[in-house]
């Protein structure tokens, strides 16, 4: 009787001395799982914050990381989980106390180092030029290049440059939209390359050089924000605007889209790394499958549609931009940028301009009014603080087939950026804003 006891003894001590074996090994496979799955739903929360309205005017960012992201990081997240119970074998289970914690944590932080290599290195062959970001929803990716388009080191789709003027040098920088950073051109012909060109050809003792800051889908309250974080270090003498994105309708205003200062910077670590952004974009689009996501959706669409930036907001954005200029003793040109409407012969177009607008002669609730009051309202704001305004709108439509100047809805012709490059020129030339002698600032 009693070496039976002993014999069970024996046992029940060999299970659980087993047990105490094998529940480390399970502790440490199962702990870089559950940092995956609280990173998860991290990713989730801000990817609701604000939901879902980063969808609409959002959308370039959408494109990254693309969806075969998801598929590099599940094989390289299996691959780094080989790698966990081997080091727990191996290694770990010849330590204890204090050594075996640290060697925890540095493999649960190779576990996750290996995941985000491996998807850096397969995004780097990513077709989408842009790339999240926390304050400007997103931007352009620094030295992405695919055919045709070149992004610079700087996130810049021009030739590089140093960010300190030349002496003498004349500096002029463009912010807008999809129209003024080129869809769909070449570079080189653009109006923003082909200024360049005209300008130095005009001026042959100066060093003339005309910088695209553009970002497709941008408002100018983005480009706001844009030129504070990014683009007043260029320090220009001349700043373009050319934008037709602000009086788009959308679910909400740019304005609200952008998280709060006081969580900017722990935003900002995490859109650095690109698990982070995979991760967002699978949970938005994962709620977005939902019943309940494509019901927020459509209520937000049908019930808050409103302007990407309010009258206000447009009115302040151009006049601190023009106001920053002439601190620094610079202009700035505003640009009302053409459209086309499809359908109408020239004499019919020449109905629609901006003189037209003025005389109160239209429907302002229309489409084409809307644009009109847009256009009147850059005009008006251009006046009362003393920028240059050039009418690009109402000329297309008096002197040209404005609807072949266009390859689509709104992106013009490479014959469409040099007229526009041309009417710049000339704007810059008549308002004497370049002189042949050195002035520096």
């Amino acid at each position: 009787m009693d070496s039976e006891k002993t014999v069970n003894s024996s046992k029940n001590e060999n299970k659980n001395n087993r047990g105490k074996r094998i529940l480390p090994v399970i502790i440490q496979i199962a702990l870089p799982v559950l940092y995956l799955v609280l990173f998860y739903f991290t990713a989730g929360y801000i990817a609701g914050y604000p939901f879902p309205q980063v969808v609409e005017a959002g959308h370039h960012h959408l494109q990254y990381p693309p969806e075969s992201a998801k598929y590099a990081a599940l094989y390289s997240a299996l691959l780094m989980l080989g790698f966990v119970i081997l080091v727990q074998f191996v290694v770990i289970k010849n330590f204890t106390g204090f050594k075996k914690g640290l060697l925890i944590f540095l493999t649960v932080l190779i576990f996750f180092a290996g995941i985000e290599y491996t998807l850096k290195l397969h995004l780097s062959r990513s077709v989408s030029r842009y790339r999240p970001h926390p304050q400007l929803l997103w931007e352009l990716r620094p030295g992405k290049q695919m055919p045709g388009t070149v992004i610079n080191s700087q996130g810049l789709r021009c030739a590089e440059f140093p960010v300190e003027k030349e002496p003498g040098e004349y500096r002029i920088l463009l912010i807008g939209d999809s129209s003024a950073f080129g869809a769909g051109i070449d570079d080189g012909f653009r109006f923003s390359d082909i200024l360049e060109n005209k300008l130095r050809a005009e001026y042959p003792q100066r060093k003339i050089r005309v910088i695209n800051g553009a970002v497709e889908g941008y408002s100018i309250y983005l480009a706001r924000k844009l030129y504070e974080l990014k683009l007043r270090k260029y320090n220009p003498d001349c700043l373009i605007i050319s934008f037709n994105n602000d009086p788009n309708a959308d679910i909400m205003q740019d304005r609200d889209r952008l998280p709060p200062e006081w969580i900017v910077p722990f935003y900002t670590v995490l859109y650095k790394s690109d698990l982070f952004l995979l991760l967002k974009k699978l949970t938005l689009n994962r709620f977005l499958e939902t019943e309940q996501g494509r019901q927020v959706w459509e209520r937000n669409r049908n019930h808050k549609m409103e302007s990407r930036v309010s009258d206000d907001d447009i009115s302040s954005c151009y006049a601190w931009f023009i106001n920053e200029m002439k601190r620094n003793g610079g202009q700035t040109i505003i640009i009302a940028m053409p459209l086309p409407e499809k359908g109408m012969g020239r004499d019919e177009l020449t109905k629609f301009t901006l003189e037209a607008g003025e005389k109160n002669t239209l429907d302002t609730k229309s489409s084409m009014g809307k644009e009109i009051t847009y256009r009147l309202l850059l005009k008006k704001t251009a006046k009362e603080n003393e920028g240059l305004f050039l009418d690009i709108y109402s000329q297309w439509r008096k002197e040209k087939d404005n609807n072949s100047l266009f390859i689509d809805h709104v992106h013009p012709v490479k014959e469409g950026h040099a007229m526009i490059a041309e009417e710049l020129n000339k704007l810059i030339i008549d308002n004497r804003l370049i002189t042949n002698q050195k002035n520096d600032r």
